[in-house]
């Protein structure tokens, strides 16, 4: 449990370096209600992106190393990892504290000292990525645990770094919560903080839905909006052409784009084969806006932050899930200028394409997105390590039953508290049922 100090609130109003908004506030209110409480914490933080989540965790791990514990956050990537340790550092050192970082590109030497400090507790807080929850990794006192961009990680991988505490608080972060998250979620096993709103400077993105038809018009549209020195975002689907999907390859487009389309403007490439050093160097150039279209695969859906991005066109959109299309349209539009979204599609989509798309097109908030995205995958298996398909449930679906669902848990909560006495041949029904059923899922309820 950690303490509700008052000397410890004070410090961390001062390093805030700018006015949390209501809705942070208010989350933050609640998960420290949660770490105080003397039960661990199972929160799911949903907030579209942008909208200023990481410093709610922050804040968090700085309370805890505060009050003594020790606190990890596993990022993705490496790209992000290092991103969030470094915004983690400049607030962190503002109140005496040095934040550590573990990747396995980390030198040998460096890497030792850290995982002495983690030993021996004179570490508080570390970043990193699934080098945190590595056999050689050991914590004194791991007392809170975030993980970002949840659905980035397999349940067993969530699960190691749980593991690593003993019964450490747990913050889920997400922009757009799987649907298994949204099932276990409606079942009563995560508690939600949603921020709702968005911070003064974020400005909306339009989005829009073009074919073959009209790629000569979005080409001109991406030439203005460099004439204006405005950086821009073109994403595929793959690094390179396979004959098995006809789906455009970011190499190929690359090399195109260079010698005929884009030819007079300053171009990069960014994709997932590329080593750390490669990447981290194109991102430098964009953000001295040495680049103005940066092509890239699915690596920019996390760790990419580039204020003065305010285009994004994402090839064969029909391809992408409805979470990584959110992921990918929040990466525009966080400097305060107007951002778009264009969806090119293929000639043959199919029905459940399309209305993933309409459903993005539509709506702009992450949890919309997510309960459109059960009614098309299914609710997943909420037991199990399957992220989305059939939930396992003979009848129920936890959209369309959710008040039979809500009824059903009041009713079980109740059992439980022995508001409702069963007779002993119920109980063993009940205790044969549920063992029957659940006993070799169990193990994968903490990994979220």
């Amino acid at each position: 449990m950690i303490r509700k100090d008052p000397q410890i609130g004070e410090v961390l109003r001062k390093i805030i370096p700018f006015e949390l908004t209501k809705a942070q506030k208010r989350v933050f209110k609640e998960v420290v209600e949660d770490c105080s409480s003397g039960l661990p914490m199972y929160r799911l933080l949903q907030g579209d992106v942008g909208s200023g989540k990481s410093i709610i965790a922050f804040l968090t791990m700085i309370w805890a190393a505060l009050d003594g514990y020790q606190s990890a956050f596993m990022a993705p990537t490496e790209t992000l990892a290092v991103q969030v340790h470094q915004r983690l550092k400049e607030i962190a050192c503002r109140c005496g504290l040095e934040a550590k970082l573990i990747l396995s590109s980390t030198k040998p030497a460096e890497k030792r000292e850290t995982l002495k400090m983690l030993k021996s507790g004179e570490a508080k807080l570390v970043v990193g990525t699934h080098s945190l929850f590595q056999e050689k990794v050991e914590y004194k006192n791991l007392n809170f645990v975030v993980i970002d961009e949840q659905h980035r990680f397999g349940v067993l991988q969530r699960d190691a770094l749980f593991n690593k505490g003993e019964n450490p608080h747990l913050l889920l972060m997400s922009a757009t919560p799987i649907p298994r998250s949204l099932a276990l979620t409606v079942f009563g096993d995560l508690d939600i903080s949603v921020l709702d709103e968005m911070p003064p400077n974020r400005a909306k993105v339009v989005t829009a839905i073009r074919g073959e038809n009209s790629r000569s018009k979005v080409e001109a549209f991406i030439k203005s909006q460099m004439d204006l020195k405005k950086q821009i975002l073109y994403v595929f689907p793959q690094i390179e052409e396979n004959e098995t999907f006809e789906a455009e390859a970011a190499v190929t487009s690359f090399e195109k784009f260079k010698k005929s389309v884009f030819k007079d403007y300053p171009i990069g490439l960014i994709h997932g084969r590329m080593s750390s050093k490669e990447k981290d160097e194109t991102m430098e150039k964009m953000r001295n806006r040495e680049i103005l279209l940066l092509v890239a695969t699915t690596v920019i859906e996390v760790g990419i932050d580039l204020p003065q991005a305010t285009v994004i066109v994402i090839e064969n959109a029909e391809r992408f899930g409805l979470s990584q299309l959110h992921q990918l349209r929040g990466r525009v539009g966080r400097g305060g200028e107007k951002g778009f979204c264009i969806l090119m599609v293929g000639k043959e989509t199919s029905k459940n394409a399309e209305n993933r798309l309409r459903v993005l097109k539509e709506t702009d908030e992450g949890f919309k997105g997510a309960e459109e995205d059960v009614k098309l995958r299914g609710a997943g298996e909420a037991f199990g390590t399957r992220q989305w398909g059939e939930s396992g449930f003979f009848f129920a679906n936890p959209l369309r039953d959710l008040r039979m669902l809500e009824s059903a848990r009041s009713w079980a909560q109740r059992i439980v508290e022995k508001e409702i006495q069963l007779e002993e041949y119920e109980k063993e029904r009940l205790r044969k049922w549920l063992r029957e059923y659940y006993q070799k899922s169990y193990t994968f309820l903490r990994g979220g």
